[in-house]
């Protein structure tokens, strides 16, 4: 299946693939260090996703399912992360600087060595 990640403000294409769900289509811009700034990933069901070092800065992944994603090192800096869902995420070492997270869940998630100046909560 043919999947689209576009931009969230303008609805520009960002990234391109075939792949069998929208997941699939993440990790592989991720792991084909696709720029993913602004992208709109809101509501997206990322659970156990592998994004370590997405560059995700000002991306909209709000009421996204992120339980037990890995996202070390990713910047996440000024994203919409409101009402995510985050439990069990590895978010070690990630640029959340300015990142939206009011009622996001960060239940059992690892913020070691988080950048978390300027959240929003």
């Amino acid at each position: 299946m043919k999947f689209e990640i576009k931009n969230r403000y303008d609805g520009s294409v960002i990234f391109e693939c075939e792949t069998p769900n929208f997941k699939m289509a993440v990790e592989l811009a991720v792991k084909n260090k696709k720029n993913l700034s602004k992208a709109n990933l809101r509501g997206a069901n990322l659970d156990g996703a592998d994004l370590r070092g997405a560059d995700l800065v000002w991306a909209n992944l709000r009421g996204s399912d992120l339980n037990g994603a890995d996202l070390g090192s990713a910047k996440l800096r000024g994203a919409d992360l409101s009402a995510a869902d985050f439990d069990g995420a590895n978010l070690r070492g990630a640029d959340l600087s300015a990142a939206n997270l009011r009622g996001a869940d960060l239940g059992e998630a690892c913020l070691v060595g988080a950048d978390l100046r300027k959240i929003k909560i």
